[in-house]
Parts: structure tokens; C-alpha cells; sequence
């Protein structure tokens, strides 16, 4: 969306509570423990208001700070902090360098936010006098006042679409708005991939379940003479269900415990392992291709062995 449409779009949407919009881009930053490019977000300060965040630590900017000269603040995103400020509480009023210009860190903002965004900093959109209504840069966000309907927000966007076009032919004609939930624009096309490979893990973990049940019940039928015993002293069917039952829960309990400590290792394993998998595979059609071109001395066209 262009600059100007979204100002109109800011006055003009009623059926949204609050509309933000925000722009991705990578800076060079110098001022923390060692100097690096780093993600960063530039947006309006209704963002905080449509995601429903507050800052962890301090305060988000205003939209005073969204003019060209006072947008020299900056937000860590939380995972940021922790690894290049190493979670110093004092990090708030320190000063930071984004391309050479100093910027001065206003806040932290809460872990949830990484679920919107892989951004490692925030900082003001300064939208400035841009007059440019065919210029679409900016991407836009908002939240629906409570009790609208998608359908009612659609409605009301396409209407202030076709004012425009009508308004402004040149750089508006053919060109619509529309809503859609923000969880799904955030996926977009990876959505279908994304339930395949969910459906793919889903069908590993049934396999591993199954194999658990598998051996469970082998250990069942070892312990026949075991059970025989108990029912013998007057333990009944619903109370060995239950010893079954306990003891399941407590091989999960500490199956899962097990997973959450050595995730991240897993993780890590996984993608080594398919990052040297896949330089095998090119290494291997590299020597292929190879043999294919080399040259055995003679014709060998028609020749039989």
C-alpha cells in the first residue's frame, strides 16, 4: 500500500479498531556487544495496539516519534536482547548505532512478539510528506473493532477502493483491498506445505506410538506370571489397569521431559545431517555428470559386451 492511501485508509476504515502500517529492512548496527547486521522493522505505532503487545522492559514509541527526525528510537525484540545484549535490565536510555545514525533503546519488547515477525529490532515508520500513490511499499495491519465481521471489514475496504479509483485513475485503477486473517497472510503460499509437513510429522509420531505400544505390550505378556500373582492376592481387573496405566504415564512424562531438554540438539542434528546429506547428493551428481563426459578412447556407439 502506498503511503497516502494508507493515511486515508487510517482516517477512513471505521470497521477497524486500529490499523498499523510497517516495512522490513537490514541495517547495520554497532553499540552492542560486537557489531552486526540485524533485521529491523520500521512501523507506525498502532502495530503495539493491533497485536495487543506491551514492551517487556519500557515503553513502545508514539506516533510524535513517527516524524522524520524524531524517529531515532529503537526496540530490541526479546531473543535480540538476550543474545547480543546478553539480557542487561540496564539496557534501556543505552545508545545504539543503526547505519551510523545514533538511535537510543526505549524498550524490550515481549517474547510473543517473535510469533509475528523474525525481526531482531523495531523502530518508527516516518512516512514524511510522500505524496507517491502509485509507490507500494508499505505492508498493513489492523484489528477489528469488537462486534465487526470480516465480511462488514471487506465491504467497507473494497468501497473505499472504488472511491479511489474513481479518485485517483491514474495510480488506482484495477487495484482492489480486501482483508484476511493475519495468521494466514503470514503463511501465504508455504500454508499448503506447511499442513504436509505437520500431516508428515503427525504420521512419524503414530509410528513411534505404535512401536511404544508394541513393546509395552511384549513386556505385558512377560509379566503374565506377575499379574497372575496380583489377581491371585485379590487385586482386580480395574486396579492392574491402573498399574498399567501409571506406569505409561510415567515413560511418557519422562519421554517427554527428555524431548524438551534435547530439542534444540535434536534440531541441530537434523539439519546437520541434512545439510551433509544434501553435499553428498551434489558431490555424487557431480561425479556422475563427470563420468558420463569422459572419454573412453573409442566409439562407443553399437558396441555390445
Amino acid at each position: 500500500m502506498s503511503a497516502p492511501a494508507f493515511a486515508d485508509g487510517r482516517v477512513q476504515a471505521g470497521a477497524l479498531a486500529s490499523v498499523a502500517a510497517y516495512m522490513h529492512r537490514s541495517v547495520n548496527m554497532a553499540g552492542a556487544e560486537r557489531p552486526e547486521r540485524a533485521r529491523l522493522v520500521e512501523a507506525t505505532s498502532d502495530l503495539f495496539a493491533v497485536l495487543a503487545v506491551t514492551p517487556r522492559l519500557g515503553r513502545p514509541f508514539t506516533r510524535e516519534e513517527e516524524a522524520p527526525g524524531r524517529d531515532t528510537v529503537v526496540l530490541l525484540v526479546f531473543d535480540f536482547w538476550r543474545a547480543a545484549f546478553g539480557s542487561d535490565p540496564q539496557v534501556l536510555g543505552r545508545t545504539v548505532a543503526l547505519d551510523g545514525i545514533p538511535h537510543v533503546v526505549i524498550g524490550v519488547l515481549s517474547p510473543e512478539v517473535a510469533a509475528f515477525d523474525d525481526a531482531q529490532l523495531w523502530r518508527p515508520l516516518a512516512l514524511g510528506v510522500d505524496t507517491r500513490r502509485g509507490a507500494r511499499w508499505l505492508e498493513v495491519a489492523g484489528r477489528l473493532r469488537p462486534g465487526v465481521e470480516m465480511a462488514a471489514a471487506r465491504a467497507e475496504l473494497a468501497a473505499i477502493a472504488r472511491r479511489h479509483e474513481r479518485e485517483y485513475p491514474d495510480t488506482n485503477t484495477g487495484w482492489i483491498a480486501t482483508v484476511v486473517p493475519l495468521k494466514e497472510a503470514r503463511a501465504g503460499s508455504a500454508r499448503p506445505l506447511l499442513i504436509a509437513m505437520w500431516g508428515a510429522a503427525g504420521l512419524v509420531l503414530l509410528v513411534a506410538c505404535a512401536n511404544v505400544a508394541a513393546l509395552m505390550l511384549a513386556r505385558a505378556a512377560e509379566r503374565e506370571g506377575e499379574f497372575a500373582v496380583r489377581a491371585a492376592l485379590g487385586a482386580g481387573p480395574g486396579r492392574l489397569a491402573r498399574l498399567l496405566a501409571v506406569e505409561g504415564l510415567v515413560l511418557a512424562a519422562t519421554g517427554d521431559a527428555a524431548g524438551l531438554r534435547a530439542r534444540r540438539i535434536l534440531v541441530v542434528a537434523e539439519l546437520a545431517m541434512a545439510v551433509a546429506l544434501v553435499s553428498a547428493t551434489g558431490l555424487l551428481v557431480r561425479s556422475v555428470v563427470r563420468l558420463l563426459d569422459v572419454d573412453l578412447g573409442f566409439d562407443p556407439a553399437g558396441t555390445l559386451a
